[in-house]
């Protein structure tokens, strides 16, 4: 049986990919572009750490939310609880959803 993670999918950048896909575009090396990327991957775990929302234009926000603990029952060892966690959540803009929708806007 085959899984999802089993081959390289083609729909999905790895972040090598989309380093070099942004660094022409911004005029530089994909050594500094990639420099770039990490300064600004690192600052938006940071914020979200902290519990601050992030608004990005024309994209969407980006914030954590509280997803509640459940129980699980059945299946091979029985049942067993899910505690309470922080995920990531990314609501995206209007702007966002008209586009990937096909609608002019």
């Amino acid at each position: 049986m085959r899984r999802y993670y089993d081959c390289v999918r083609k729909d999905t950048l790895s972040q090598d990919q989309f380093v070099r896909r942004i660094a022409p575009k911004i005029g530089c090396t994909n050594e500094q572009a990639n420099q770039v990327w990490r300064i600004i991957r690192d600052e938006i775990k940071l914020c979200l750490l902290e519990g601050l929302k992030i608004k990005i234009k024309e994209v969407g926000t980006l914030e954590t939310r509280w997803r509640k603990g459940r129980s699980i029952s059945g299946g091979i060892c029985g049942g067993h609880s899910v505690p309470d966690m922080r995920v990531v959540h990314l609501k995206p803009s209007a702007k966002l959803n008209k586009l990937l929708n096909g609608k002019d806007v």
